[in-house]
C-alpha cells in the first residue's frame, strides 16, 4: 500500500512518489507533454494505471563537450539515466503530509515550499515551446501536490517576453541561412541529403535520436536558439523599451566567470591542455560581452540582481575553473556534497549555501516584499544594490555593489571586447563554442 499522501491525482491520471526524508515527498519523471520531433508539444496522454514516479525520467542524449566535457570538469554527470529523446518530464519535491538539481534538501529545510524542475530537449532536437507546456502542466496540477497555482514563479527570462500578459506566472526567477547550412551538414551525415524540403524533414524525423546526436558531434556544429518570433524575438531591445514583457517581480543572477566552463571543457575535449593566461582572458571577455546588462535594463520589475563570486574545492577542482556557469546551482539546491563527494564541504560553503537558499525561498514566498524583508535592496543600477554573493568581504553572505559599474564594459566597450576575443580565440586549441 502506498504511504499516505504519496499518491496524487493529476489531469493525466494518478502518480505515486516516494519519501526521501520523513517530511519530504518526491515525484520523479512525471510526463508533462509529448512531442514528435520538431513539432509543437501536446498534453501527455491520459493514463488508466498509476504512474510510478520513483525515478528520474530519461536524460536528453549527451551532445559532445557540452555535456561530457563540462560535466567531467565539475562532477555533475549522472551515468545511471537512460538517454532518450522522450524526455519531457518534471520532478517535484513537496512536504509530506504530516543530482545537482535535486530539490529534497531545499524542501526539507523550508516547510512551506514546493520545488519543480523541468527536463526538456536541447540542441538539434530542442524546442523552447516545451517550457510553456511544462508551465501549463504545473499550473493545472500543482494544487494536488499541496501547492498554490496562483502563487509560483518560473526561472526563465524568455518566458517574460513570449508571454507578456501571462496570468499564470506570478514571478520570474524559421530556418535562417546560417542554421540551414548547419542543418544540412547533419542531414547529409545521416543520409538525408542537402535539399531542405518537406521530404528531407520527413526522413530526418525517422533518424534515431542517437544517430542525430552522433552526427552533431561528428560534424562539430552547434544548434543554438534562433529568433523565431514566437519564443525568441529579434526586436528584444524594442520590447524592453516599450515595456512589452511580463511585469512580474524578477530575481536574476550570474556567476563572475560564466564562460570558464566552456573555454576549459572544449580544450579538454580536443585532448589539449587549457592554455594558461589566455584561457581566462578569453573567458572573461566573452562573459562581459554576453553579460547581463541587457537583461538588467528590466530593473523596473526587479526585486534583485545578484552575482555569485565564491569558489569552493568540491565545485571547482581545476586551477583554471573559477566561479563558472552552473557552479551556483549546487549552492542553491544544497547538493554540493554530491559533485566530487570525496572532497569535503567547508563551513564557509555550508553557511553561504544556507544564506542563498534563504534568499531564494524568501523571494518564492513573497515575490514583492520577501527579499526586502530579507535585507536586499530593490535593484537600481545607479546605487549600490547589486548583490555580490560570497564576496571576500563577506564570504558567507552578501555585499552590495554597483550594477552600473559592473556593466560598464558590457555597454560601452563591446567592440573592444569582440576584438580581444577575435585575436585570442585562435590560440585556444579546439575552442569553437562561441
Amino acid at each position: 500500500m502506498a504511504h499516505s499522501g504519496l499518491t496524487v491525482h493529476t489531469e493525466e491520471g494518478d502518480v505515486t512518489g516516494s519519501l526521501v526524508f520523513p517530511t519530504v515527498r518526491q515525484f520523479l519523471g512525471v510526463p508533462f507533454a509529448t512531442a514528435s520531433r520538431w513539432e509543437a508539444p501536446q498534453p501527455a496522454p491520459r493514463r488508466f494505471a498509476t504512474f510510478e514516479a520513483v525515478k528520474f525520467g530519461s536524460s536528453f542524449p549527451k551532445l559532445g563537450f557540452h555535456c561530457s566535457g563540462i560535466s567531467r570538469t565539475h562532477g555533475s554527470e549522472r551515468n545511471d539515466l537512460e538517454e532518450s529523446e522522450d524526455s519531457l518530464t518534471v520532478n517535484i519535491w513537496t512536504r509530506a503530509n504530516l543530482a545537482m538539481y535535486q530539490g529534497e534538501n531545499l524542501v526539507r529545510d523550508n516547510d512551506d515550499i514546493i520545488l519543480v524542475t523541468v527536463n526538456y530537449r536541447l540542441n538539434i532536437l530542442g524546442n523552447p515551446i516545451h517550457l510553456s507546456s511544462s508551465i501549463k502542466w504545473v499550473h493545472a496540477n500543482i494544487a494536488n501536490f499541496g501547492g498554490d497555482p496562483e502563487c509560483w514563479g518560473v526561472a526563465v527570462d524568455l518566458y517574460a517576453f513570449a508571454h507578456p500578459n501571462s496570468a499564470i506566472v506570478k514571478d520570474v526567477p524559421a530556418l535562417n541561412a546560417k542554421l540551414t547550412r548547419r542543418w544540412n551538414k547533419v542531414a547529409e551525415a545521416v543520409g538525408c541529403g542537402t535539399v531542405t524540403d518537406d521530404d528531407q524533414l520527413k526522413r530526418m524525423k525517422k533518424v534515431p535520436a542517437k544517430d542525430l546526436v552522433d552526427a552533431v558531434v561528428k560534424t562539430g556544429v552547434h544548434f543554438n536558439p534562433i529568433f523565431d518570433e514566437i519564443t525568441l524575438f529579434s526586436d528584444m531591445q524594442k520590447r524592453i523599451d516599450n515595456g512589452n514583457f511580463l511585469k512580474a517581480p524578477l530575481l536574476i543572477g550570474t556567476t563572475q566567470h560564466e564562460f570558464d566552463i566552456i573555454t576549459v571543457a572544449e580544450q579538454l575535449a580536443a585532448k589539449s591542455f587549457p592554455v594558461p593566461v589566455i584561457t581566462p582572458i578569453v573567458s572573461d571577455a566573452i562573459t562581459q560581452y554576453q553579460g547581463m546588462s541587457h537583461i538588467r535594463r528590466l530593473y523596473v520589475t526587479f526585486n534583485a540582481s545578484c552575482i555569485h563570486l565564491a569558489v569552493f574545492p568540491n565545485l571547482t577542482t581545476r586551477h583554471d575553473l573559477r566561479c563558472y556557469h552552473g557552479s551556483e546551482m549546487p549552492m542553491v539546491f544544497g547538493t554540493y556534497t554530491t559533485t566530487f563527494s570525496n572532497i569535503p564541504s567547508t563551513p564557509t560553503q555550508v553557511a553561504l549555501s544556507k544564506y542563498m537558499q534563504t534568499a531564494w525561498v524568501s523571494f518564492a514566498r513573497d515575490p514583492q516584499n520577501g527579499l526586502k524583508e530579507f535585507g536586499w535592496p530593490l535593484y537600481d543600477p545607479n546605487v549600490t544594490s547589486l548583490v555580490q554573493l560570497g564576496n571576500l568581504e563577506d564570504p558567507t553572505g552578501a555585499v552590495f555593489g554597483s550594477g552600473k559599474l559592473l556593466d560598464s564594459s558590457c555597454t560601452s566597450n563591446k567592440d573592444t571586447l569582440l576584438s580581444v576575443i577575435g585575436m585570442l580565440k585562435p590560440l585556444l586549441p579546439g575552442f569553437s563554442g562561441w
